[in-house]
């Protein structure tokens, strides 16, 4: 019987969670009255988390058919490591 309701209960302790959330980080932002300049988009740095988490989810996934310890999936999480690392660094 339980186990019908487990969904139900996890869904709403969950948007639970999500209103309090956003409610505590409302809290935190501070306030601006004056329109600052908007920020300009990172398009690079944009591609290059995206491209980096695509090539890492690649090689985890792609990991199952070839293992662990092969070439390319040590050339592939390499291959997002730097990736990540130069985002970071930029």
């Amino acid at each position: 019987m339980f186990r019908r309701w487990l969904p139900l209960v996890l869904l709403c302790l969950a948007q639970l969670m999500m209103i309090l959330n956003v409610t505590a980080l409302a809290r935190m932002l501070p306030h601006q009255s004056v329109a600052a300049p908007r920020p300009r988009l990172d398009v690079l740095g944009a591609l290059l988390v995206t491209a980096s988490s695509g090539v890492l989810i690649y090689a985890i996934t792609g990991a199952g058919d070839h293992g662990w310890l092969t070439a390319t999936t040590g050339w592939l999480v390499l291959a997002a490591a730097v990736g990540h690392l130069t985002f970071v660094a930029r």
